[in-house]
């Protein structure tokens, strides 16, 4: 079951789909989402709270898709590694 999302990724998602990024970042994951994480930066309150009432009913919708979901982080366990020789 997939968590619900909050804010900024909500807000993350309206910008890779309205193309607001310049060419060429949306190849590079580490471009993107510093360039992304600036723009959420400089987003003015009225519109963050936009996205926050979006994660809100995206929240709401996943409660009652998903009526006795809890997140349970799972910890992951190091491969162990191959010796050189």
């Amino acid at each position: 079951i997939p968590r619900p999302p909050n804010c900024y990724i909500i807000f993350r998602k309206d910008v890779v789909a309205k193309k607001l990024i310049p060419k060429g970042a949306e190849h590079d994951s580490r471009h993107l989402s510093r360039i992304i994480g600036e723009l959420w930066q400089k987003l003015p309150e009225e519109e963050r709270r936009y996205y926050h009432q979006r994660a809100a009913e995206e929240l709401e919708n996943h409660k009652i898709l998903y009526p006795n979901y809890v997140y349970q982080p799972q910890k992951r366990t190091p491969k162990p590694r191959e010796v050189k020789r």
